[in-house]
Order: structure tokens, then sequence, then C-alpha cells
């Protein structure tokens, strides 16, 4: 099973992120997280990350969840999607989010 990144992880300022993780791409070795950037005073922020699973030999160890969440903080430092898929709308649902429309 993939990490998940519940508890929020601190950014630059008032900003935190959380995970979670949508589906993986074994074809592509592309894994996608369901990622949420909170503000102080806004309203949630929630877009599709792509990680690349190549190189991972064992899904429960330590170096993966470190991997994982790095890959992570650096795409929701930038703050914005790094792929065009949308991802599955019941993961979006879990969140209590609103698919997003084409």
């Amino acid at each position: 099973m993939w990490p998940e990144f519940p508890e929020a992880i601190s950014l630059e300022g008032d900003r935190a992120w959380t995970a979670r993780y949508d589906s993986w791409d074994e074809r592509n070795d592309d894994v996608y997280y369901l990622v949420t950037i909170r503000e102080a005073k806004s309203a949630p922020r929630r877009f599709m990350a792509s990680i690349s699973s190549v190189g991972v030999d064992a899904l429960e160890s330590s170096a993966l969840l470190a991997s994982v969440r790095d890959q992570l903080q650096r795409i929701a430092t930038n703050g914005v999607a790094n792929t065009s898929y949308k991802g599955n709308p019941f993961t979006w649902a879990s969140e209590g989010a609103v698919f997003p429309a084409e």
C-alpha cells in the first residue's frame, strides 16, 4: 500500500499540505496523489500530483516513505498540478471535494 499523508505538513508561511493516494500506473511507473493545500483564511485548494515509482522495492520501507514525501513536498511547494490526470472521483469525494469538471 502506498503511504498517505493525512496530517498537515508545513510549507512556508501559514501554508500546509496533505495527500491522499489515488492510483498507481504500473506500466508507466507513476503514482498519483490528491494534494490539498491549506492556507489560513482561504478555502483548501486541491490538485493531482504524479510521482515516480521507479526504484521502489518495498512498499513498507522507510526509504519509500521519505521518497514519496520528498516528491510530494516539492510539488506542494509549487502549488500546482504536475499532471493532466484528473484523478479518481472517489478519491476527491473521500476528501469532501467536488471532482473537477472537464
